[in-house]
């Protein structure tokens, strides 16, 4: 089973949600992390945990209607590529 974390601030996904996935990891599901890594450091933690991460540019803040467009058809192309069962 292939479960997708879609966050919008990889910090964010490492402070709350690092524990369910690493306990999904534990339970034999496939792990993928779809986010904006504005560090490495927590893109090379989160990928030696054993999470797939996609980097995509996100702009928490923007308000630019076709910029959120093209975030969501890229998000969209990476889960066609993932093929995952739950989304979160």
């Amino acid at each position: 089973m292939r479960i997708v974390y879609f966050v919008n601030a990889a910090w964010y996904f490492e402070l709350h949600w690092l524990d369910r996935s690493e306990a999904a990891i534990s339970k034999g599901y496939e792990v993928h992390l779809v986010s904006n890594f504005a560090d490495d450091a927590i893109k090379n933690n989160l990928e030696k945990k054993g999470i797939k991460c996609w980097d995509i540019e996100l702009n928490r803040f923007s308000k630019n209607v076709f910029k959120n467009i093209s975030i969501l058809t890229a998000f969209r192309k990476i889960c066609k590529q993932i093929k995952p069962d739950l989304f979160i």
